[in-house]
């Protein structure tokens, strides 16, 4: 026997024909798969037909598919849309291995085959139930990355009862914060990150450590998921003949940009202070770190990391950051994508925690033009990975709206007390009543994307019923009565009628019989035929 490999597996959207049907009811009756199954009893024709026309295609964006090995049918996927679990959008998936099939290490190829294909249709989280005893089938999902999630008792149609492992695989790459309960990722808020950088450095010692937490309790006013701060030391960062920079010169710092920074450094023992007062306040604490050393100190107080986009070329700090085990946000701006290969492969090679690429655009403000929103998608698609955005645009809203709307799972917007403030940051950062309504406006943005499954929502669900065409009688039938369009049965709108059957049956059961009563106005049903 030679070994499948999986570039020869292919999948074939289900036909609705009943070669296609009796094929599967073909493989639904062997003994083994009864055996397994939840409904044990035996498939017949033509009630099966009626099974398959219908309910093998409830969903359409969540088809079943036939696989293909060499352009042999092999298996039968299904995965139908189920109440959510742990707050993301589910969908629970069968197989059904054609006799001769099994034990070839084909279950767990296609279940990991199949994964892209629900993530593209949205589904979060695949969900499979399966029968305890069923180690083999068990075994498979195990290996194609599922985790048993929970066990209940079920009973069969037989009557016995039996207990049923649930199993999940999470397709969202999404994970919970450590430390906290707050999960981040598709099908979770946004993760929003008050970026307070810099802009506590006011005055003396004093006054600074006042302006910090004043910055913390805007960010947790506003309804900031976190409040992020810079942990940096001049030395570590920049040559000391640096010299200055345009963005500098125009925010009004003329001198060398090395001194600057030796000004604005955070004392080691200040992370600490503010980590504890964040803590108190109820807020999540972050830090950047510019070097090992910076990292080091903070690694203790933080539960994910971020790197700047000016960092992500720095090898040493990297490797820190893997070595921490713990998530990472990594910030691209000023970044050609082959260095952002470099720097997500690398990541990779010593890490397997959680990965978040924020686009970024490296000008202070950055104007809406250069913005390049369209970058969310095509990172997330390129690196497999989460994605969000680091905002330095001067609008509170536009940019963050949008780029949840493109399936940003995090944000980080610089915000300031005072934009008057004398700083290289103030200026471009916003102020406390544009956070809270840029916070307010991700929240709207969110609640109006919804779930991504096209469905009739519960409040159309009484016009659906109401006004949506569907094949109705026009005139009383009698068992036996010939149906025939605009004779007998038509395409209306049902109104308080019941509804029938969707048009697109119109030619299967044209010049049928009718095998019960259907009184005028009534909608025509497949049990009707």
């Amino acid at each position: 026997m030679t070994e499948t490999t999986a570039t020869e597996l292919s999948f074939e959207l289900l036909p609705r024909t009943e070669e296609a049907a009796r094929q599967v009811m073909e493989w639904r009756n062997d003994e083994e798969t009864r055996r397994n199954s939840f409904n044990q009893g035996e498939k017949t024709w033509p009630e099966f037909w009626y099974e398959y026309s219908t309910g093998y295609f409830s969903e359409s964006q969540l088809p079943g598919y036939f696989v293909r090995v060499q352009g042999e049918r092999v298996a039968i996927v299904g995965i139908q849309r189920v109440a959510a679990v742990s707050g993301l959008q589910t969908a629970a998936i069968s197989i059904n291995l054609a006799p001769g099939k099994r034990s070839q290490g084909l279950g767990t190829m296609i279940l990991k085959a199949v994964q892209p294909l629900a993530r593209a249709a949205g589904v979060q989280l695949l969900l499979a139930e399966i029968q305890a005893t069923n180690k083999a089938s068990v075994k498979a999902f195990t290996k194609a990355g599922f985790q048993v999630h929970d066990q209940y008792k079920r009973k069969l149609s037989s009557g016995e009862e039996v207990v049923v492992d649930r199993l999940t695989v999470n397709l969202t790459g999404s994970f919970y914060l450590p430390g906290t309960n707050r999960p981040i990722g598709e099908g979770y808020p946004c993760f929003i990150v008050a970026e307070a950088g810099s802009n506590w450095k006011v005055g003396n010692s004093a006054e600074n450590d006042a302006m910090a937490r004043k910055l913390i309790d805007i960010a947790k006013e506003s309804g900031a998921d976190a409040v992020k701060f810079q942990t940096f030391k001049a030395k570590s960062t920049y040559v000391s003949n640096a010299g200055d920079s345009d963005y500098l010169r125009q925010s009004g710092e003329v001198r060398n940009v090395f001194d600057l920074l030796r000004e604005l450094e955070m004392p080691y023992e200040m992370v600490v202070e503010l980590a504890e007062y964040a803590k108190k306040a109820d807020i999540t604490f972050l830090t950047t770190a510019f070097s090992v050393d910076d990292l080091n100190a903070i690694d203790a107080h933080v539960g994910i990391h971020k790197i700047a986009s000016y960092e992500n070329s720095h090898l040493r700090l990297l490797e820190a950051a893997a070595a921490t085990g713990k998530p990472l946000m990594m910030s691209t701006g000023a970044s050609p994508i082959d260095e952002i290969d470099w720097s997500v492969e690398h990541f990779r090679t010593l890490s397997q925690a959680p990965l978040i690429l924020m686009q970024c655009t490296a000008a202070y403000p950055a104007p809406r033009s250069a913005l390049n929103l369209r970058t969310i998608p095509t990172l997330r698609s390129r690196y497999g990975c989460l994605v969000g955005l680091s905002d330095h645009s001067k609008d509170p809203t536009a940019a963050p709206i949008m780029a949840v709307a493109l399936g940003a799972c995090a944000l980080e917007k610089h915000f300031t007390l005072d934009n008057n403030l004398p700083g290289p940051d103030h200026k471009y950062a916003i102020e406390p009543d544009q956070l809270k309504a840029m916070v307010q406006a991700v929240r709207q943005a969110e609640e109006a994307l919804g779930d991504g499954f096209k469905q009739v929502a519960q409040e159309e669900q009484e016009l659906f019923l109401f006004a949506k065409r569907s094949l109705q009688a026009l005139v009383d039938i009698k068992p036996g009565d010939v149906l025939t369009e605009d004779k007998n049965i038509g395409i209306l709108r049902p109104g308080s009628m019941s509804k029938g059957m969707h048009p697109k049956h119109l030619a299967q059961v044209a010049g049928r019989a009718a095998k019960k009563a259907v009184p005028q106005g009534s909608g025509l049903t497949f049990e009707h035929i």
